[in-house]
């Protein structure tokens, strides 16, 4: 079976979070993928899940429903949308399409911000992300998340790539065997338009509890605040 995820009408490059629905087709075949199918561009992304892209503006109910009868003639076994606002979840829902999980979006003005209760467990350190650091990066990534929301190279690349100006930044543990230490966990934070988004935030789960996320993310909001 294959399964399809997509990039929600609407949405900005994964900087928007809502709504998430999903619809379910009968069929199984094998699909190519990089084809388009009616209104939207098959991309393909990791091996067993594509991503749908929208190539119009918010689909007609006759849209949606055209392109998932031949995305089950293509052999796709259910399709997935990524985040929508509701305000754009009509036409899906009317195309038969139903709520798969609820995402909410976390603001902060950068005003007034604390440092952490307890500093970074040594001799765990922040460092700017070397080329080298990515691969491991995504083996903390899927350590962190379940098997759909894993990113992959393409996923992490359009993280870098959705703003301006980009910080990657890695924690590293300097006494885990190597000259350069092993990643324990990772932020991507971006800024544009006058505003900066913690694209994403991982921490290996053998780690957990040491501060480590409170300090990718302390350290993503003093970089965000620093060139408001």
């Amino acid at each position: 079976a294959r399964h399809l995820r997509g990039q929600g009408i609407g949405d900005t490059g994964g900087l928007r979070l809502g709504r998430a629905f999903a619809a379910q087709a009968d069929r199984t075949l094998g699909v190519a993928i990089h084809q388009r199918i009616g209104q939207f561009l098959l991309d393909g992304g990791q091996p067993d899940i594509d991503r749908l892209q929208p190539l119009l503006g918010r689909p007609s109910v006759e849209g949606l429903r055209g392109c998932l009868h031949r995305l089950a003639e293509a052999g796709y076994s259910s399709v997935i949308t990524s985040a929508l606002h509701p305000s754009e979840a009509r036409s899906f829902n009317e195309a038969g399409f139903v709520e798969y999980d609820r995402l909410r979006v976390l603001s902060h003005d950068l005003r007034n911000i604390s440092p952490p209760h307890r500093p970074l467990a040594a001799p765990v350190r922040l460092r700017r992300a070397r080329r080298r650091d990515k691969v491991s990066a995504l083996v903390v990534d899927a350590r962190a998340f379940p098997t759909f929301w894993r990113l992959d190279r393409t996923a992490m690349a359009e993280a870098e790539q959705a703003t301006p100006a980009t910080r990657f930044r890695v924690a590293v543990n300097p006494a885990a065997g190597s000259s350069d230490g092993r990643v324990v966990g990772y932020a991507i934070t971006g800024r544009g338009s006058g505003q900066g988004f913690l694209q994403r935030l991982a921490t290996d789960p053998d780690v957990a509890g040491n501060g480590i996320g409170t300090a990718l993310v302390l350290d993503a909001l003093q970089w965000a605040a620093r060139r408001r």
